[in-house]
């Protein structure tokens, strides 16, 4: 017969792990303007033109698409970036623009391109950290300037262009959102 004792040093001791705080995965959704193969952006102007906004991808709980080129965004957290085209112009510049308070929201970087007019310029926004506190409606609006300025294909090619195959969708203005909160 035989008897074990076990003993414990206040050194053998370690501690359990503590609870973190949970990590949030942002929700995120995609707004597109998406148009048939053989159908241009629409038109560009040297003064602020409303891009259109027509499809909307993954988790768009806290958003609501109101018209063919606005969205509404509930209360909360965000972050956005978007991508706006325009091709065979020399200068271009795209912003965020509130509808709410009828005003510039965020402006993007603009790009100049002086020469090459048979070139498709991508701007890229990117919206840092904002929170709302009440429901905010937003549109993307663009101005460009140079000789394709004239013509009706922003952010795609000439409606003389063949390239893109029959049944292929073309994707111009995309935005994507995330909610943070």
């Amino acid at each position: 017969h035989c008897v074990v004792t076990i003993t414990r040093n206040s050194t053998d001791f370690i501690e359990p792990p503590q609870p973190t705080a949970a990590v949030i995965k942002p929700a995120v959704c995609t707004v597109r303007d998406v148009k048939a193969y053989n159908t241009v952006a629409g038109a560009l102007s040297t003064s602020n033109i409303t891009r259109d906004l027509n499809t909307v991808e993954g988790e768009s709980w806290f958003l609501t698409l109101n018209s063919s080129d606005q969205f509404t965004l509930e209360p909360g957290m965000y972050k956005i970036d978007a991508l706006i085209p325009a091709f065979g112009v020399d200068y271009s510049q795209a912003m965020l623009w509130s509808t709410t308070n009828g005003a510039i929201f965020k402006n993007a970087a603009s790009l100049v391109v002086n020469g090459l007019t048979n070139i498709t310029q991508i701007i890229s926004m990117d919206v840092p950290v904002f929170t709302i506190t009440s429901s905010h409606q937003f549109e993307i609006k663009q101005n460009c300037s140079g000789s394709g300025v004239s013509e009706t294909h922003a952010g795609g090619a000439p409606s003389s262009w063949s390239g893109n195959g029959s049944g292929v969708k073309s994707i111009y203005t995309t935005v994507t959102i995330q909610k943070l909160k």
